[in-house]
């Protein structure tokens, strides 16, 4: 048997600080949900303990009534996660592994919270689709230096 490597980063709680869904009674027909209009950010703030993190997740489905209309579900969801890092990380490689992997990790929560909130409702479970963080990644990387640019 081989031992088992465990990571220097740890996922080590989160909490739903809100959560709406709105099921669509309409009688017409729907689109698939890999049409929703999936609008996901968020925020990454350092914690009192210097090697601990919250990444903030927001994701929003369906915001619009216009998408709405045609969909089976409006979603938002805020999602709080805690990452801890070990003592011995160095900033860099908290650097490297913070955002795509805790991304990664909380996205995958949401989607159970989300898939077992829907389960019982009128339209079915709702999976999340599969989405691309590193394309997400840059285009905040690119929205906040231009933001910074700007002021």
């Amino acid at each position: 048997m081989t031992n088992v490597v465990t990571s220097h980063m740890q996922y080590k709680n989160y909490a739903v600080d809100k959560i709406m869904v709105e099921s669509n009674a309409s009688d017409v027909q729907l689109a698939d949900d890999y049409s929703d209009d999936l609008v996901i950010d968020f925020n990454v703030l350092k914690q009192e303990n210097e090697k601990s993190f919250l990444i903030e997740l927001f994701i929003d489905v369906n915001k619009s009534a216009k998408a709405f209309k045609s969909s089976r579900y409006r979603i938002f969801l805020k999602l709080l996660s805690v990452f801890d890092f070990s003592q011995d990380t160095s900033r860099e490689e908290i650097t490297k592994l913070l955002i795509p992997n805790g991304l990664a990790m909380a996205y995958s929560t949401s989607r159970g919270i989300i898939g077992e909130l829907t389960a019982n409702s009128i339209n079915g479970k709702y999976i999340l689709p599969s989405v691309n963080f590193m394309e997400l990644i840059k285009n905040k990387s690119r929205k906040l230096k231009n933001k910074k640019k700007s002021h």
